[in-house]
């Protein structure tokens, strides 16, 4: 415990404190490289929200192509289920950020119900960008599923 506080508030923090097996470390370095490598496209602030449909189809592709680099590798059996748990939740973020390029896509005003509907996507993305952030802790990734965050939507263009 740290200041009072419950360390399992850190989602950052291992769930578990036993070191990976030789095997285990080789996975972890090389999903680390490979997340590394081809990290995910920062999300930008858009000003347009028109443009939010472009923003997303470029993190789903990003995604997808690390998702299937990751998924390429064979974890050891200690740490297969965590990260099965992993993959999961990047196709929830996946699905996600394809229900947003719907949305921006479809015909119509950007008023104030559909912004409600963009920020009500963006804070599910949120949720599982937290979720499988913890999921990944515990698998003991140090890059893959590291903090990230994107933009919500707060008023119409102009407005």
């Amino acid at each position: 415990m740290a200041c009072g506080g419950d360390d399992s508030a850190n989602p950052r923090t291992p769930n578990s404190a036993q070191a990976p097996s030789s095997q285990g470390a080789r996975y972890l370095a090389e999903a680390d490289r490979i997340c590394a490598e081809n990290a995910s496209p920062r999300e930008q602030a858009v000003e347009d929200p028109a443009e939010s449909g472009e923003a997303a189809r470029a993190q789903i592709a990003a995604r997808s192509t690390l998702d299937t680099k990751l998924r390429a590798l064979t974890p050891p059996s200690e740490l297969a289920g965590e990260v099965a748990g992993f993959h999961e939740r990047t196709a929830r973020i996946i699905a996600l950020l394809r229900e947003e390029v719907v949305l921006a896509e479809s015909p119509g005003s950007f008023d104030d119900e559909r912004i409600e509907r963009f920020n009500g996507i963006a804070t599910r993305v949120s949720r599982a960008l937290i979720e499988r952030e913890r999921v990944a802790a515990g698998i003991g990734y140090s890059v893959c599923g590291a903090p990230e965050a994107g933009p919500a939507l707060s008023s119409p263009a102009g407005g």
